[in-house]
């Protein structure tokens, strides 16, 4: 069973909290330090992972420049890395997503 993560358009808005988020979610050994070097882990990745991104997210990663950049490079590597999918689904209401936290991480 893959590893589900939802992703937090909060911590992708630049380089310093997507490097140590990246390395959160991936248990990467080192903080991901630009978009190039975060494709190249992100080809290497060897486990299955989803990366969930809810609908009320999904607006605010494509207003951001920096966060939907990370989107298209997240993108790229889940159609070249069978490893890695990329899920949308509708938000859960606030009291579920609560108490479903465990679930994604």
């Amino acid at each position: 069973m893959a590893k589900e993560v939802r992703l937090d358009e909060t911590r992708m808005k630049d380089r310093r909290s997507l490097g140590v988020y990246m390395q959160e979610i991936f248990g990467w050994d080192e903080v991901t330090k630009n978009l190039d070097a975060l494709y190249d882990n992100l080809s290497e990745v060897s486990e299955d992972v989803d990366l969930i991104i809810e609908e009320n997210r999904t607006k605010k990663i494509c207003e951001d420049r920096f966060s939907f950049l990370v989107l298209r490079i997240l993108g790229k590597a889940a159609d070249e890395n069978p490893h890695i999918r990329i899920l949308f689904r509708e938000a859960l209401p606030k009291e579920e997503a609560e108490n479903n936290d465990e679930d994604y991480e």
